[in-house]
């Protein structure tokens, strides 16, 4: 009985370490995944394995991985296609663990996301103090905004990450749990701060999602409590600040204005912004879209095609970036044409219709929170964005499993 103690010990901090590790360093995430993955089959008796029908249905979460390794065939460059498809490796190994383990995922949970908030608060104290250290030798203060603080990863995916912290601080200063309980005061300074890196970070996905969840935070507090006058006060000191801060912050108002400019007709230079840029890729992904919409390019092949329509265009420093589409949706219908686009929204709506028949309200935030990231960044390209969702969706899809097992379960009894 010991072993067996020892096996659910170990499986279960490792889950905890791979949740903690996952905004901070890129390069041991790997080695806490693959202690992750031996600690779940460990956490087993081989001889009894008899999976249940949620846990079977976990593997409705691999049609991805699938798609990608299928439009490698007709790729003529398997060789980056086989790269991408090692990125996306997790989206395979992470059902597949998950099946497999003897975790009680509905109890694991709230743990996993507390452990995931410990290590976005980590992550934030260590840039602020990298973004310091660098204004104090250099007095730019540009080391305090943007790629220059985010130091884990690009600033795009830590917002997206300290969006998700947010959202869970909110969700259990709500919904307060034995496994995930924070006193009001440490929840407010936890979200004031948090809100504080992501302003910082000057991602404008990143600035949209956070208006979106203190917004939706303070309508539901507003309604819950039926206080109006302090709700309404908040949403107004909400409006204010952000009024103030694109007022008197010169970043801020250069990254909302870049929202309004035009693209201009004819290139001089390579001096558009990072909008105006994603806005060419998406034009030139549209029209390569056009002219294979059934299968695509073939995960190897959609680079290739991109980079050959930026030399087309004289746009040098697309080129010399090798950019991706810049938009998952667009990505995915590039590699393995509307079959993979069309793979990727289902793998996005139908768990998120069954959040809102199974009451899942996190569950439906992590996706809305992805699904706003995936307009303007190819996040199942990148290491940092795919284990994000890989991992959680997994586990949030894990929960929502065992809950409808588990409610049919008492169902046929009472029937009975």
């Amino acid at each position: 009985m010991q072993g067996i103690d020892l096996k659910y010990k170990a499986n279960y901090y490792s889950i905890l370490l791979l949740g903690f590790i996952l905004p901070l360093f890129k390069e041991i995430i790997p080695v806490c995944i693959l202690f992750f993955i031996i600690t779940s089959f460990i956490n087993n008796r081989w001889k009894e394995i008899r999976l249940t029908n949620y846990k079977k249905s976990i593997l409705w979460l691999t049609p991805i991985f699938f798609v990608s390794l299928i439009s490698i065939a007709y790729s003529e460059n398997k060789g980056i296609g086989g790269m991408n498809l090692e990125t996306k490796l997790s989206l395979l190994a992470f059902p597949i663990t998950f099946q497999f383990s003897k975790l009680d995922f509905k109890k694991t949970i709230a743990p996993v996301l507390k452990s995931f908030t410990e290590g976005v608060l980590v992550a934030s104290i260590l840039v602020l103090i990298h973004a310091f250290s660098q204004y104090y030798y250099s007095a730019d203060t540009t080391n305090l905004v943007y790629s220059k603080l985010s130091i884990f990863s690009h600033a795009s995916y830590f917002s997206m990450y300290l969006c998700f912290g947010l959202s869970i601080l909110y969700y259990y200063a709500f919904s307060p749990s034995k496994s995930f309980y924070l006193k009001p005061l440490i929840s407010f300074l936890l979200i004031v701060f948090f809100t504080t890196i992501i302003v910082l970070l000057s991602s404008k996905s990143g600035w949209i999602i956070l208006l979106l969840i203190h917004f939706s935070a303070l309508l539901y507090w507003i309604i819950k409590h039926k206080n109006f006058v302090k709700g309404g006060i908040s949403l107004i000191a909400v409006i204010l600040g952000t009024f103030l801060f694109y007022t008197f912050s010169p970043t801020m108002k250069t990254r909302i204005n870049d929202l309004f400019y035009n693209v201009p007709d004819e290139i001089e230079s390579n001096s558009f912004s990072s909008t105006q840029s994603r806005i060419f890729i998406w034009e030139i992904s549209l029209d390569l879209i056009k002219e294979k919409p059934l299968f695509g390019y073939g995960s190897g092949d959609s680079k290739l095609a991109l980079t050959k329509q930026y030399k087309n265009h004289n746009l040098g420093f697309l080129l010399d970036k090798q950019f991706n589409a810049h938009n998952q949706y667009l990505q995915s219908t590039l590699d393995a044409g509307l079959i993979g686009g069309i793979t990727l929204l289902l793998l996005l709506f139908v768990p998120l219709i069954m959040c809102f028949k199974n009451k899942q309200v996190l569950y439906g935030i992590f996706i809305g929170i992805l699904a706003l990231n995936f307009f303007s960044e190819a996040m199942l390209e990148t290491q940092s964005g795919v284990i994000f969702y890989a991992f959680f969706n997994t586990l949030f899809f894990s929960v929502l499993l065992q809950q409808k097992s588990r409610n049919s379960v008492i169902s046929s009894n009472h029937l009975s």
